[in-house]
């Protein structure tokens, strides 16, 4: 998380570590929550346009639900 600060330039004062977004949701009450890393976003969104495009491991996006 703190090789962030390198490109950010700045220092990161929160972040979810790889792999956890979904447990932290549920942790915060949510009853479902997924998470869409960067390879799954170059799946839906970049692949099916520009398959040879690569997409930076910084971006993700984690979505939560409650019944």
């Amino acid at each position: 998380m703190n090789s962030l600060k390198y490109i950010f330039n700045e220092p990161v004062l929160f972040g979810i570590e790889k792999g956890e977004a979904e447990n932290f949701l549920r942790s915060l009450g949510f009853d479902r929550a997924e998470d869409y890393p960067s390879w799954r976003l170059h799946e839906f969104y970049i692949k099916p346009m520009v398959p040879e495009r690569p997409i930076s491991d910084v971006f993700a996006i984690a979505t939560a639900y409650k019944d």
